[in-house]
């Protein structure tokens, strides 16, 4: 499952980027994270690139940023969903940290009348994990800055939206989630790994499962 951003104005198509979705094994609904520059050749990345510019086209998006979901088979990539919205959850910080991009700005500066710009070159592979637990729990007090720092740089962030002693749900949707992190690396492969890596240690700092 893929997800590529594309910016469209004046005729002119630039994918910003795509990304692997990670999927809950048990739940395919649940979303675990994300990973950029997706993992695939690159002429699967045309073909997918290529098929999203069609899909604007038959839908008449013609001017914005747009989020369109993907699944790569083996025929070639077929629709899932097209937003006709920018990137949600961790993925306008993920641009930020693998190329520089700051998707709200090359949004704004569509609107006011300029060209989509051409995206930078990827510096780092980067993939998200969102935080959640398998049974009820309780947040616990835990020192986050001090673990971050420990992890150096692979590390890119992580953020934790609940409190010391709020109750935690079971994970059954996006809005069970208690956090995030990013994880940074030299290729998508190794990005996807650390971060699964660094799940599994915050899992045994905090007790949280």
């Amino acid at each position: 499952m893929l997800s590529v951003e594309l910016g469209v104005a004046d005729g002119r198509y630039v994918c910003y980027g795509i990304g692997e979705r990670k999927r809950d094994q048990k739940c395919e609904a649940l979303e675990l994270g994300t990973t950029m520059p997706a993992p695939i050749s690159a002429a699967e990345a045309r073909a997918t690139c290529d098929y999203a510019v069609r899909v604007v086209q038959a839908l008449g998006l013609d001017r914005g940023i747009f989020h369109i979901e993907i699944m790569l088979t083996k025929d070639g990539p077929r629709l899932i969903e097209a937003n006709p919205r920018l990137i949600g959850g961790t993925g306008p910080r993920m641009l930020w940290h693998g190329c520089g991009i700051n998707i709200y700005e090359l949004l704004i500066a569509i609107f006011l009348g300029q060209p989509p710009a051409s995206p930078p070159a990827w510096h780092t592979a980067v993939t998200s994990r969102f935080l959640g637990c398998a049974v009820p729990s309780v947040m616990p007090h835990f020192d986050l800055g001090a673990w971050q720092r420990a992890r150096g740089d692979g590390l890119a962030e992580c953020v934790v939206y609940r409190d010391a002693g709020e109750c935690l749900p079971a994970l059954q949707s996006n809005h069970d989630y208690f956090g995030h992190l990013i994880a940074r690396a030299d290729t998508p492969e190794a990005a996807c790994l650390l971060a699964d890596q660094l799940v599994d240690a915050l899992a045994h700092a905090t007790g949280l499962h």
